[in-house]
């Protein structure tokens, strides 16, 4: 039976970071504690930094795994979100540069069709823009690269330059993130 376990391992891991990897995103807390249970602690592993893309507050109790799995694992699972929020929480606080961004974000004397001028839709003046509380909340709540992608910074600003110039600025946390702690 090792041998299987181990098989089945090295196969959900090994499809981490593709489309594949749905299982361990679709209820990545099962997975943890039935990882957790036949020792197998890669996968265990995966699973708990799988768990940073949820809400670990909303665990569902009424499921037969979550019900009787010990105290110290979910310990270990709040740990852990705690120092990625905390992670999150110091690149929050660097300022997101907004004038002088990548040239195809800039006003051009080349008039590309595809890049041009793009003005800053909340008028701002400033070289730097800080993060905004709400869009710190968000990314603390949920730090993981994985949640950090999928955020629509042009949204969350309200505006297309400064959207642009958030998601460059975290595209580069996001990179040293992995770098730093790997993929997963």
């Amino acid at each position: 039976m090792n041998g299987v376990m181990g098989a089945i391992s090295t196969q959900i891991t090994a499809r981490m970071g593709t489309t594949r990897d749905e299982l361990l995103y679709q209820d990545p807390l099962r997975v943890y504690i039935k990882a957790k249970r036949l020792d197998l602690n890669k996968l265990a592993d995966v699973a708990a930094k799988a768990m940073l893309s949820i809400n670990i507050n909303r665990i569902p109790d009424d499921t037969p795994e979550s019900a009787d799995m010990p105290v110290s694992w979910l310990w270990a699972l709040t740990r852990l979100h705690d120092a990625q929020g905390q992670w999150w929480a110091e690149k929050c606080n660097n300022p997101i540069q907004v004038a002088g961004m990548h040239e195809d974000y800039t006003h051009s004397d080349s008039l590309s069709p595809y890049f041009g001028y793009v003005s800053c839709g909340c008028r701002q003046v400033t070289e730097t823009r800080s993060v905004p509380n709400g869009l710190q909340q968000k990314i603390v709540s949920y730090p993981c690269v994985r949640a950090v992608r999928k955020i629509d910074f042009a949204k969350e600003l309200a505006c297309l330059r400064c959207g642009a110039a958030a998601a460059a600025h975290f595209r580069k946390v996001c990179d040293e993130h992995e770098r730093i702690y790997g993929r997963w």
